[in-house]
């Protein structure tokens, strides 16, 4: 029973991860394709300015026309560049979520089998109760397990809050509900979770400059929490899109250097090949 249990959740955990792996495959797709079209467009505008700046003997209505036509072409240019920076930074994060997954699937099927493991050994020592020999002592029953949901605690209920927010999308709403359980609960189980979170409000609205700040703060308030490899990644990732390669650079640098075997450090290894 045990091993049907287990062999069905894996299945559907990896289903899921399928799913995901394939959305990463299809993001990748896109870029590449949107990359090309990119490559092409730019090689198509360096051409026309090299035309319209030796275009010297024409006419005033064909010189017009041909400014119009690299106006569109710049236009043209610098939608191409939006939709790859926007489109590489969900390839990213599509990439990361997919390995953190893994991660968490790993550590799932660990407490299951323990978990499993526990179980068998209550049902080996309830069998050896059954079957004891007559005028043994009765064995008494343990006590009734309360089954009533415990109350959560006021820190716990404004991060479920504002985590909840986050995903649904309400950012500013998000935003508000951790800073406040770091204001009231500065010290509770989620602040470094919340810390982090802030730093994701940032980055989704592009706000990245603010993103790095806030990233920062995890790294040095909580450099043994379970937020501290994600925060450096997402550093990374912010000043890479600002478009500064040196600092992104150092950080997954520095992510490598000390979480040397996570798989945050694995996507930034990817990320140094590329530059």
């Amino acid at each position: 029973m045990k091993q049907i249990c287990l062999l069905f959740i894996i299945f559907v955990v990896l289903l899921s991860g399928c799913a995901l792996r394939q959305d990463v495959y299809n993001l990748d797709n896109r870029l590449a394709s949107l990359e090309r079209r990119y490559s092409k467009a730019e090689g198509r505008n360096k051409q026309l300015d090299a035309t319209v700046q030796g275009f010297s003997k024409t006419s005033a209505g064909e010189d017009s026309k041909l400014r119009d036509q690299f106006a569109r072409m710049r236009a043209e240019l610098d939608s191409l560049r939006d939709e790859v920076r926007l489109l590489s930074g969900r390839f990213e994060e599509n990439e990361y979520l997919f390995d953190s997954r893994i991660n968490a699937f790993g550590e799932s099927i660990n407490k299951m089998q323990t978990g499993f493991g526990g179980l068998e050994k209550n049902v080996r020592s309830n069998k050896s109760r059954a079957t004891r020999p007559a005028g043994y002592p009765a064995v008494k029953s343990p006590p009734a397990i309360d089954r009533k949901p415990k109350k959560q605690s006021p820190a716990n209920l404004i991060y479920e809050k504002a985590k909840k927010a986050f995903d649904k999308g309400n950012f500013k709403s998000a935003r508000e509900g951790f800073t406040s359980l770091l204001k009231l609960y500065p010290n509770s189980n989620n602040a470094d979770n919340a810390q982090f979170w802030i730093g994701e409000v940032y980055y989704r609205e592009k706000w990245f400059q603010k993103a790095i700040l806030e990233y920062q703060k995890v790294i040095e308030k909580y450099p043994e929490g379970n937020k501290a490899k994600s925060a450096l990644l997402k550093q990374g990732f912010a000043f890479l899109r600002l478009g500064d390669t040196a600092n992104a650079r150092l950080i997954f640098k520095k992510l490598i250097k000390k979480y040397p075997k996570s798989s945050e450090s694995e996507i930034a290894r990817n990320k140094l090949k590329a530059f």
